[in-house]
């Protein structure tokens, strides 16, 4: 894939255009992301011989199908796991958490990242309240924050006085005491 460019246009008839390359700084959220799969890799053992290909293909299929309970629930145990860790780092999703259950036993979600469980689970309404919310709480926070002072400069007492309110006589006595 070739990176975009910007292209300037020339200010003046026939001058020469400048292009810069544009450098992507953030990933884009995508919920379809595929998660970590293991993929599946048949390992041949060499057995004495005895075995021909059909007889390993109807074995293949009998311990498929005495496993396949053993792999639901395991599929099952990671997505609740996957889901649970989720909702103990959001607190505010705890609201939705049978929805994100459910969709997350949904085999369609299955390669999905957990952000796209959610988003799928969700939607955009109530991903936007949630956002929404967050950031009431995050403006609350910095205003209990504040310390209510502010940042002035220093007071004219005691200080140099406005230069241009002082006579003569007296902006030559500041130049002199300050050696400017």
């Amino acid at each position: 894939m070739e990176e975009p460019v910007v292209v300037t246009a020339p200010a003046v008839e026939g001058a020469e255009v400048e292009t810069t390359p544009v450098v992507k700084t953030e990933e884009v959220f995508n919920p379809f992301d595929i998660t970590d799969v293991p993929e599946k890799k048949e390992k041949k053992e060499e057995v004495d011989g005895d075995m021909d290909d059909d007889e390993r293909k109807v074995i293949s299929k009998v311990v498929a199908s005495e496993t396949s309970d053993v792999r639901k629930s395991m599929s099952s145990l990671q997505s609740e796991m996957r889901v649970a860790e989720f909702l103990s780092q959001n607190e505010e999703y705890k609201q939705y958490a049978g929805k994100i259950r459910e969709v997350a036993k949904h085999p369609a979600a299955k390669g999905l990242t957990i952000d796209g469980v959610v988003a799928l689970a969700l939607g955009p309404k109530e991903l936007m309240k949630i956002g929404a919310d967050r950031f009431v709480k995050a403006q609350e926070e910095a205003n209990n924050s504040r310390t209510g002072g502010t940042s002035r400069g220093a007071s004219p007492t005691g200080g140099m006085k406005n230069a241009f309110d002082l006579s003569p006589q007296e902006f030559a006595k500041v130049k002199e005491k300050y050696g400017i």
